[in-house]
């Protein structure tokens, strides 16, 4: 078990690329390159048994600061230390010290994506998302340690840590084990641990900010100190919509586009949203020892602006810009609570109505007592993503606009990231990311492709995928309505899924593809049209192909563990395998009219199996008469 946290434990900090790994002892240090393999573990292992400390850098890049080219997580040391003689304190202060610091780890808002348990104490890792630059990686460490107490000295990006399940030997009569205590995987952005946490005097400042362009016409001077307990921003942070209404009085609104929207709430006073107007404050958005905020208004377009004229900061931002800044939100987030605040409201239309009543109705549909009767395998999908099935309802609830954010089939479109999914169900990225393609494969939800998607939102969409790096543009979605042509058809999918032996683990466009081809691949994965099948896997399907009709011609039978035993002694990676052993079988069994199916004593008997339970095998229908 432990060696398999491990291994995941690396693909998840170091997302399938190389690691950097050191081993030290009082006299020599071996440095080593490569991904956490057997060949790896062989040597690291080798080392540990020498008494060699075994080390791996966090981040990407060199052994020095210099030479880190991504931030992969930040992270704490928390070590009980040592005693005024110099020596490790005995294990019950050790213990009682642990102890006192996973109740504080529980208690914060982002829990850890890992926690590793040393002979003195904790590492403590929260995994990042992409684009973490430097300086706001030293802000992080910096506020982390300041909050939990942790080891100053450990916080430099070219920070070495221990491996998991290998020895601390520093006491070679007492060896201490390193081991896997949380393991969760998540990725955060890095900003919003920072908006956790409290400010460290004295600490890094931020990067200094690549806007450019700032709308200026007019300069209304701010000078003074930090923002004054009266400001609205915990208010903002805090979604207290009910609160900042009494305070700002605004006026309810109907507008009937989304550009009128944007346009409308940049055109609020943002001093008076901020609760800032009239006061002498420090800019909010960094360390500010010397008054440098104001408030730019563009005379053309009405638009305010917060601006900040020191070179530290030099933030130019609209109403939607503060609030991301102030709380990670994402744009949708954003708008949502703006629109709340100013009530602005879009006209309640025949239609919104209806798609209302229809969401509404789909929700009811699902959980009647008739529908698992009627459709049993369907029932069984909508049972296990009953919370996932839910949320999606409610989001697309809360995106019903008007007729122009519809899909082809003028079922209201909305776009949410994996990572935000993630978050509302306690869920991994993977594991939600596989949940949303099983719906979209069954037709309880729809993926789109950007033929549908409407021009102003796919404009937005390739924006940010070209300003965040990604390559690819966030999924948007829509739910269908769940008449009888569209649950036949989701019934059909589920019970073509059990019979071609689909899994959760291998399910993939590659799965699709093989099993159903291009175009169902496409339906279910249409960001991804036109990709094609990797030569590797391609390479692997003729291998096992060759396996199962060697084994099955030999022995009658063969099996996925059988298979993946064979694959794994020639070519290693077996976790890498074992996914696409499952995206190629169904096809193969099809492909050769084989059956999947699960022993039985009669079996066991026929072929003279003896293997330990009753797992699935592949064979013959001639095999089994």
């Amino acid at each position: 078990m432990e060696v398999y946290k491990t291994e995941k434990f690396f693909r998840d900090v170091h997302r399938g690329k190389s690691i950097n790994f050191r081993c030290i002892n009082k006299k020599n240090v071996f440095d080593y390159n490569g991904l956490y393999n057997e060949k790896t573990k062989d040597i690291l292992s080798q080392f540990n048994e020498q008494d060699y400390e075994i080390y791996f850098l966090v981040n990407s890049g060199g052994f020095k600061s210099k030479e880190i080219t991504s931030y992969n997580s930040v992270f704490l040391d928390l070590d009980c230390g040592k005693d005024e003689e110099g020596n490790y304190m005995e294990t019950k202060i050790v213990n009682d010290y642990k102890y006192k610091k996973s109740l504080e780890l529980s208690e914060f808002e982002v829990p850890p994506s890992y926690i590793i348990e040393t002979r003195n104490g904790y590492h403590v890792y929260w995994l990042l998302e992409n684009g973490a630059t430097a300086q706001d990686f030293m802000i992080c460490q910096e506020r982390l340690i300041e909050y939990f107490d942790g080891d100053p000295v450990v916080k430099n990006p070219n920070r070495l840590l221990r491996v998991p399940n290998y020895y601390w030997c520093k006491d070679k009569d007492s060896k201490f084990l390193v081991r896997t205590l949380q393991s969760e995987g998540h990725r955060y952005e890095i900003q919003h641990i920072i908006s956790l946490l409290p400010k460290v005097k004295g600490s890094v400042k931020r990067e200094k900010s690549t806007h450019s362009k700032k709308e200026c016409n007019s300069f209304l001077s701010i000078e003074g100190t930090n923002p004054p307990a009266g400001s609205h921003i915990d208010l903002i942070i805090n979604k207290d919509i009910v609160e900042l209404q009494q305070l700002i009085k605004p006026k309810e609104v109907e507008l009937t586009s989304h550009m009128q929207v944007y346009d409308y709430l940049k055109k609020q006073d943002l001093a008076k949203f901020l609760g800032l107007d009239g006061y002498n404050f420090n800019c909010i958005f960094h360390e500010d020892n010397t008054p440098s905020a104001g408030f730019v208004k563009n005379e053309e377009t009405g638009h305010f602006i917060y601006n900040c004229l020191s070179s530290s900061c030099n933030v130019s931002y609209n109403i939607i810009q503060v609030i991301q800044s102030l709380t990670s939100w994402d744009t949708p987030e954003c708008l949502t609570f703006l629109r709340k605040v100013f009530k602005v409201r879009y006209p309640e239309s025949k239609w919104k109505q209806e798609r209302e009543a229809a969401l509404n109705e789909n929700i009811k549909t699902v959980s009647s007592q008739e529908f698992g009767l009627r459709y049993k395998e369907l029932n069984q999908f909508v049972t296990r993503y009953y919370d996932f099935f839910l949320l999606f309802h409610k989001i697309t609830l809360d995106h019903i606009y008007t007729e122009n954010f519809t899909d082809a089939q003028g079922n209201p479109v909305f776009f949410i990231s994996t990572r935000k999914l993630a978050q509302h169900l306690n869920k991994d990225s993977k594991t939600i990311s596989k949940r949303c393609s099983i719906l979209a494969y069954l037709g309880l939800i729809r993926k789109l492709p950007e033929s549908e998607i409407p021009s102003h939102m796919l404009k937005k969409a390739k924006e940010i995928a070209r300003k965040s790096k990604h390559g690819k543009i966030t999924s948007y979605y829509s739910i269908p309505i769940y008449d009888k042509v569209n649950l036949n058809f989701s019934q059909e999918k589920a019970i073509q899924y059990t019979e071609l032996g689909f899994t959760v683990k291998g399910f993939s466009r590659e799965l699709i593809y093989r099993s159903l081809g291009e175009e169902e691949a496409n339906r279910v994965y249409p960001l991804m049209n036109g990709k094609a099948i990797s030569e590797n896997s391609l390479k692997v399907s003729s291998q096992v192909e060759l396996i199962i009709l060697q084994q099955i011609e030999d022995k009658c039978w063969t099996s996925e563990k059988e298979i993946l035993d064979i694959i794994y002694s020639e070519n290693g990676r077996k976790n890498y395998y074992e996914k696409l052993i499952k995206r190629i079988l169904p096809e193969i069994v099809e492909k050769y009219s084989l059956v999947k199916i699960r022993l039985k004593k009669s079996i066991k008997l026929n072929f003279g199996i003896q293997i330990n339970g009753y797992p699935f095998i592949i064979t013959t229908n001639e095999n089994l008469k």
